[in-house]
């Protein structure tokens, strides 16, 4: 038995199964294409070799991605924690999978990390842009236009783009607020 090689390609095991790399590709990608027995073969050597089929390639050739961004300017926002195990559980259910980037506010950090995800081509950005003034343009903007893919904005708005976003009321949320603690009998609050 060989020893696991943990950069096995297809090409690797197309040589042990003796078939081409074609069908190795087809056994993993459209396994109906590929004789039972051929597939099984390749299965078995590809657990050997440990091989894990390379997604960055994968979405170079389909033009896409299983990759869901999430993009956001504080991790530290119990909002966001929960927004990503959500978005995070929801997308595996789908067969996608979140690449997550933490912005610390910095807009040049929040730049390179979408045009990673464009590099990765994300089906799609979740996004908590660094600023929500009347001034912030970011020139993904238009490169999201180009390529294709969605940015959909998260509590902070791009002024006048119109993008799809989930956005916190902070005036509605005090209003709320403020009639339920009216209406409990508590004579003595404290608010922090």
């Amino acid at each position: 038995m060989s020893k696991a090689n943990p950069n096995a390609t297809i090409v690797d095991i197309a040589r042990r199964a003796r078939v081409t790399n074609i069908t190795v590709s087809r056994a993993f990608n459209k396994p109906e294409l590929v004789k039972p027995e051929t597939r099984e073969r390749i299965h078995a050597i590809a657990k050997e070799l440990n091989y894990v089929p390379n997604a960055f390639a994968q979405g170079l050739k389909s033009s896409s991605s299983q990759i869901i961004g999430i993009v956001t300017s504080s991790m530290y926002n119990p909002f966001y924690s929960g927004l990503i195990k959500t978005v995070s559980r929801i997308a595996r259910q789908q067969g996608y999978q979140i690449m997550l980037f933490d912005t610390d506010g910095s807009e040049e950090a929040e730049m390179r990390a979408i045009q990673a995800l464009f590099g990765y081509k994300a089906r799609g950005i979740l996004l908590s842009a660094v600023r929500d003034d009347k001034r912030y343009r970011p020139a993904y903007l238009e490169l999201a236009e180009v390529y294709g893919v969605p940015l959909i904005l998260i509590d902070r708005d791009l002024y006048d783009q119109h993008l799809s976003g989930v956005f916190l009321d902070n005036r509605e949320i005090g209003v709320l607020a403020g009639r339920y603690l009216a209406e409990q009998p508590e004579q003595k609050l404290l608010i922090i």
